[in-house]
Formats: C-alpha cells, sequence, structure tokens
C-alpha cells in the first residue's frame, strides 16, 4: 500500500513540473515606455509707458464778464514789464524743452515673471516722470517678457490734455512644436477696452481697491475721458514659429524655458508702433474715442504662436489742437478713469492639420 501511494506521489510531481514547465515556455512579455511633454500658456500685464506731447504753440483764453471764454492770440504788448495789457487773459506758453511734462508721471508695482508653479519674485516699486516725444517705459521693449506689473497708476499735470500712456499684455504660447510636427492651427486674438470715470475724493490707489473715488454715470458732464478727448488705440505684435531668426518654439540655441523672442514693435517718426522686429506679425487698430462703454478693438487669426505682445495706447487729445477754439486747459479739479483692458488668445479656432 505504501509503496502505491510513494508511486502515486512521484507521478503527481512529475505531472506538476511537467505542466510549470508548460507554462513557462509560452510567457510573453513586453514593456513600453512614452513621454508626455507639458507647457501651458501665460498671459500677463508686463510694461507700461507714458509721454506729454509737445506742441510748441502759445494757446491765451479770454474771460469776459459773464464768465465765458473767447480764444484768443497772445496780445503782444501783454508781458511782465507792460502798463497797458488786455485784462483776464489766460495763456499757456508751451516750447520744445521738457518742462511741459515735468508734472505728469506714473508709480506701480512690478516682479520679474515666473511662472506659476514658482514662488513670485520679489516685488520693486517704480516711480516714473514724462518726458517730451519719447515714452518713458517700465522696462526696455525687448525685456517686457520677464516683467510683470501688479498695479499702475498715472498722474497727469500738465496745463493741457497732452499725455499719452500705454500698458502692454505679454501672452507665451506652450512650447510645442506645432509647426513641425504638423499641428499647426491659427489662434484667436481679440481685445476690448473699457473706461469709468470717476471724481476723486481721497487718495488714489492701484489694481480694484476704489476707496478715496467716487465713480460717474458715462451720463455725467466734464468726466475726464470726455473733457480731455481720450482716445485709444491697439497694437499686436506677435513672434510666431517658421518666421524670423526664431523658427521653432526653442530659442535660436535649440533650447526650451527661455524667453527668447521677436514679439518686439518698431516704431515710426511719431513713435508708435508700426511695425514687427524681423518680419513679426504686426496688427493695429483704428483710433476710437473712449465712450465710457466696453468697446471691441480688434480680432486677428494668428497661426503657430511663440509670443505676442497687445499694447493699448491712450491719448488725450484736447490740447493737441493750435485752434484755439479746439483747445482745453486741464481743470483743476481731481478726477480721472478706470481704464479695463481685456485681451482674449483663444487656442485653437480650428482643428490640427494633423492627425
Amino acid at each position: 500500500m505504501k509503496s502505491t501511494i510513494a508511486k502515486l506521489s512521484t507521478l503527481l510531481s512529475t505531472a506538476a513540473l511537467i505542466v510549470t514547465a508548460a507554462q513557462s515556455a509560452s510567457a510573453i512579455e513586453y514593456r513600453f515606455k512614452f513621454k508626455a511633454t507639458s507647457s501651458g500658456p501665460d498671459i500677463y500685464a508686463c510694461n507700461a509707458g507714458l509721454r506729454t506731447q509737445p506742441i510748441g504753440a502759445d494757446i491765451c483764453y479770454k474771460e469776459l464778464s459773464d464768465g465765458s471764454k473767447i480764444p484768443i492770440a497772445r496780445p503782444g504788448n501783454c508781458d511782465s514789464t507792460a502798463t497797458v495789457c488786455e485784462s483776464r487773459v489766460k495763456c499757456v506758453s508751451r516750447g520744445i524743452y521738457n518742462g511741459e511734462s515735468y508734472m505728469n508721471y506714473m508709480k506701480g508695482g512690478q516682479r520679474v515673471w515666473t511662472d506659476h508653479s514658482e514662488a513670485q519674485a520679489p516685488r520693486s516699486n517704480f516711480s516714473i516722470r514724462s518726458t517730451a516725444q519719447s515714452f518713458q517705459p517700465v522696462v526696455p521693449d525687448a525685456s517686457a517678457m520677464d516683467n510683470k506689473i501688479e498695479d499702475l497708476l498715472i498722474f497727469l499735470g500738465n496745463e493741457v490734455y497732452t499725455g499719452q500712456y500705454f500698458v502692454d499684455i505679454c501672452y507665451r504660447a506652450p512650447q510645442h512644436e506645432f509647426l513641425t510636427d504638423g499641428q499647426s492651427a491659427n489662434f484667436a486674438i481679440t481685445s476690448n477696452v473699457g473706461s469709468t470715470d470717476f471724481t476723486s475724493i481721497g487718495e488714489t490707489h492701484g489694481d480694484t481697491d476704489r476707496t478715496g473715488i467716487q465713480m460717474l454715470d458715462k451720463s455725467a458732464l466734464n468726466r475726464y475721458t470726455q473733457v480731455a478727448g481720450v482716445k485709444v488705440q491697439v497694437y499686436v505684435v506677435c513672434d510666431t514659429q517658421g518666421q524670423g531668426s526664431l523658427g521653432n518654439a526653442t530659442n535660436s540655441a535649440g533650447v526650451y524655458n527661455t524667453s527668447e523672442n521677436e514679439a518686439n514693435f518698431t516704431y515710426g517718426a511719431d513713435g508708435l508702433p508700426n511695425g514687427g522686429q524681423n518680419g513679426s506679425f504686426f496688427m493695429t487698430s483704428s483710433l476710437q474715442k473712449l465712450t465710457g462703454d466696453s468697446m471691441d478693438m480688434l480680432s486677428t487669426d494668428v497661426g503657430n504662436l511663440r509670443f505676442c505682445k497687445v499694447r493699448y495706447m491712450f491719448t488725450e487729445t484736447a490740447g493737441l489742437s493750435t485752434n484755439p477754439g479746439n483747445f482745453a486747459f486741464r481743470n483743476w479739479k481731481r478726477g480721472g478713469a478706470e481704464m479695463c483692458t481685456f485681451t482674449d488668445v483663444n487656442e485653437p479656432v480650428s482643428a490640427p492639420t494633423g492627425n
């Protein structure tokens, strides 16, 4: 009996070995690795600038007894030594020097740009005085992508409405090779501007802090934007893949994660943007008068973006005319407007061409 059991045990062990061997012989394995590369867009205020436009002309008003004012030419004999002179005449004498711009300045806070997951860089404050003819920016145009403006206040105090100021919105596109990978697509860029006038009661603060000001309805008389004749124009410059010296998402050395780009403006003799560096995409809107409503300024499609810059330019026009009848002195009462810009980069507006 024991012999039979032993034989049976031996047979079962042998069968198990055969089955195990058979299972090992038919096994199959496969290992596959792949990579997911992540890079998303960013958009932020990156620069601002201010200048005062010189006219080089004398503008005079005569105050009549009923309180009305009429424009007149500067009286030829009315100087500091004259004993016979026109009465109740108010003049602004403007020349070619910077003196007429010194009372215009801007201040705010800025940081070096950091990525979404990185800790914010330390804040630094700026205070910049206007000059005549040339814009004084927070940072040079070519450095704007690496700068982030937190808040901005502009103070205009020269005798007449000749201030001109701008804010730039910078856009960084995802760092993927859309064009060379056959995934080219159009990006839709739209811009919008709104304004709300206010009267200053206390100190003016930046960003969304409205303490110290009383907001005005757009029907209110003597609003800053209307008395100053403020107009707005939008300029867009974009560095795109496949164009210029930086044809890929990388920089010229083939390295990612750098801000080397050609989304910089070129300028005309009037100091206003007239094109893009190295043939970068450039577009401008029409010049429009602020109404107190939200206004659509510009809409365009741009393919395969690398970097973009959208400039909102505001111009006081009521002091630019040399015709006294169209000329306005700056009001002494403290007021202003909250300018609200909206910039949208929608990616993409059409399906990629690749599979």
